[in-house]
């Protein structure tokens, strides 16, 4: 019965990162009182999808629309007859940026590390959130920083659209930044 109904609600998404192939879906939107304030508010929502697909957090999916979506992890469900989907949260991407690597290298006179080459730029998907702008205090001016999420890996000191990335969590598969 369950399987009957959802399947009236159920879309076509395509893997476009991460994998590959098509599958169906039931969308839910999140409701915006649910988790803190500081979590992403940029457009998110929950997909139900069937358990027996490789469906992973860090894919990244679109719909029939063109809307993209990268996949974070959410909760396995849990009914009577098993569990017959998967539930994962969705942050809709706003868009596609640049990222450049930072490496390091030892010195091999002092045998500390240095800075190393700058990688070659590679496109990922993000989605940016504004921020309140700081005010520094001492220095009397204003600090503007960007937040944003992404389902690439990235590490302190690496560089997205030309802003360092100062600040890395990865929750859920995903990475979120802060950018200054």
């Amino acid at each position: 019965m369950m399987k009957a109904t959802r399947s009236k609600f159920d879309i076509r998404f395509d893997v476009i990162e991460g994998g590959s192939g098509q599958f169906f879906g039931a969308l839910e939107d999140i409701q915006l009182a649910e988790g803190a304030t500081i979590t992403w508010v940029a457009p998110r929502r929950i997909l139900k999808a069937p358990s027996v697909l490789h469906l992973k957090a860090g894919m990244v999916i679109q719909t029939p629309t063109g809307v993209k979506y990268m996949v974070a992890e959410h909760a396995i469900s849990e009914t009577s007859q098993g569990s017959p989907f998967n539930a994962f949260k969705l942050y809709q991407t706003n868009s596609v940026a640049q990222l450049v690597k930072r490496s390091t290298i030892t010195d091999i006179r002092t045998g500390l590390e240095k800075e190393g080459p700058e990688s070659e730029p590679i496109s990922i998907y993000v989605s940016y959130e504004p921020l309140q702008e700081a005010f520094d205090r001492q220095l009397r001016i204003p600090n503007e920083k960007t937040r944003m999420i992404t389902n690439h890996p990235i590490k302190r000191g690496d560089i997205i659209d030309g802003e360092a990335v100062i600040e890395v969590h990865d929750a859920l598969g995903l990475y979120g930044a802060i950018l200054a």
